[in-house]
């Protein structure tokens, strides 16, 4: 159907569309002509129904498109292939992933909670030993007798 030459694809499809008696996504939207009835601006809510209904048909000619799905999965194969390429090659170097600076992130974090926790503890025990030392202090010394 192509001749080699890429520009023309567009072309022979609206074409291809046209004689199949459906009318050209972009034809089917000039039919109205906005400068009719508001003076020059299409109502808001006329406008905005249009538009979103001619962004919906087009998702819908794409994917639709089977040409338009293979490449998809072409290109997210594409990216999924050159993640795993990146990683090896970051990983052969020796150095870290975006993997593992998240793992060693959190444990960091879990560490330094623990870290806290454990100052925390040491904080009241310091307390209640200097407590202790200010009764020991404020008590009368007991003189052992023996006799």
């Amino acid at each position: 159907m192509l001749d080699g030459n890429s520009r023309q694809w567009p072309l022979l499809r609206v074409r291809r569309v046209a004689r199949a008696g459906r009318i050209p996504l972009l034809e089917r939207y000039r039919g109205v002509n906005d400068m009719d009835a508001g003076g020059g601006e299409p109502s808001g809510d006329q406008g905005s129904s249009r538009g979103e209904s001619a962004l919906g048909d087009l998702a819908q000619l794409l994917v639709e498109n089977p040409w338009m799905n293979q490449a998809l999965q072409v290109a997210f194969g594409m990216r999924e292939r050159a993640s795993e390429a990146g990683t090896a090659v970051i990983r052969n170097l020796n150095l870290p992933t975006g993997n593992d600076l998240d793992r060693v992130a959190r444990r960091l974090r879990s560490l330094s909670e623990r870290l806290e926790e454990v100052e925390d503890m040491l904080d009241r025990l310091s307390r209640e030993v200097a407590e202790l030392r200010r009764e020991r202090e404020s008590q009368p010394s007991r003189t052992s007798t023996r006799g």
